[in-house]
Formats: structure tokens, sequence, C-alpha cells
């Protein structure tokens, strides 16, 4: 049998530019039309593949102040984003940031505002106590938030009803990402000190 050549079998990937953006890009999502969602300082805007402005929102308007992880709803279209804000001068010490999530429909006007008012009901946490840095839709139209404050995964509705926690850490809760089938990526880390990738599947078939 015939060795294929291992140079053959690399992937050439060629990267360009597509368009650019007068604002410092901090995270994007690109929708299911094909769209490319870009965060950046107090701005969220919509851009098409050619980098023609459809939608915009500033800080004025829906709050935005730092943008973080950006995910799109299946169900609805809605765009869900975390932002952050510092709530002193001490910009670089993360424990003077508070972030909440802010949902927009697909033309970015808000829709709502989620501070973890579901969670603070079932456990009595504080306010601040609220630390999203990571989210992700489920196929039903549930949003996913993993929070780096409580070390935890949490599940709300696509109208921000709170439903369930589905995982706790004992430290440092990660990034997560819904794959095929609802199965929950998440990355945390254990006891040891170490990081891992955990999947969980947290819907019965």
């Amino acid at each position: 049998m015939r060795k294929r050549c291992t140079k053959c079998l690399q992937l050439q990937i060629s990267p360009y530019k597509r368009f650019k953006t007068d604002d410092e890009p901090f995270y994007l999502c690109v929708s299911k039309e094909g769209n490319v969602v870009v965060g950046s300082e107090c701005k969220v805007t919509v851009y098409d593949g050619e980098g023609l402005v459809l939608h915009q929102t500033t800080r004025d308007v829906s709050g935005v102040v730092s943008p973080a992880s950006i995910a799109q709803c299946p169900v609805t279209g809605n765009i869900a984003i975390v932002n952050g804000e510092p709530t002193g001068s001490d910009t670089e010490n993360i424990s003077s940031w508070r972030s909440h999530v802010v949902v927009f429909d697909k033309t970015l006007g808000v829709k709502f505002q989620y501070r973890g008012e579901g969670i603070q009901n079932q456990e009595a946490a504080p306010t601040d106590s609220f630390g999203p840095n990571s989210i992700s839709y489920d196929s039903f139209g549930n949003l996913v938030i993993a929070d780096y404050k409580t070390y935890t995964v949490e599940l709300i509705n696509g109208s921000g009803q709170f439903l369930k926690t589905l995982h706790r850490n004992s430290l440092e809760q990660g990034s997560i990402g819904i794959g095929i089938g609802n199965v929950l990526w998440t990355e945390l880390e254990l006891d040891s000190g170490n990081w891992m990738i955990q999947l969980m599947k947290y819907y019965k078939e």
C-alpha cells in the first residue's frame, strides 16, 4: 500500500481580511443569517458579510460597556451578550468588575437584562455575586451561563427566567459551549489545580 506524504495531509489555511471595523473588536459571533455580530467598547454592531453596518447599539441605548461572550438563539434569533463594567478605578482587578447578560432582538433592540435574579431567589445571594463570563444557547432556545464568581453553570429560558443550576464546581468555572444533541462542553479547574474539559448532557432523550 502506498504511503501518503504527511505534507499532503496538512491543511493549508490562508486567512485573509474580509472587512475592517472602525472600533477594536472584542468578541464576535456569526449569526445564522451569515451576518457578523461584533462587540467593541460601549458598542455592539451587526455587519453583513461584506462589512456593511446593518444594526448598531451604543451604551446610551443598551448600557453596554465591555461586551464579552456573544451567542445567538437558534429558535428566536435573539442575540445575547455578556456585558462587563468596572465598579471602581482598578480595572485590572477582575473582582472590581461586575457583569450581566443583555439579550437583544435581531435588530439589537433590548429585550431584557438578566442579573442573576432567579439564582438569587434560590440561594439568597447578593446581586454582585453574579458574574457571567461565557454563554451559549441550546436547541430549545434556553441560555446556558457560566458564572466565574459562583463557579456554576446556570440555565435560564429564552425570556430570562431561571430554570436550574446545571453544575457547581469547587474551583474556577471557565468557558462553555453547546454541541450536537445539546451536549454541554465546559472548561473547569480541578481541585489539583489542573484544568479539564467536561462533557455533560442535561436533557433526557
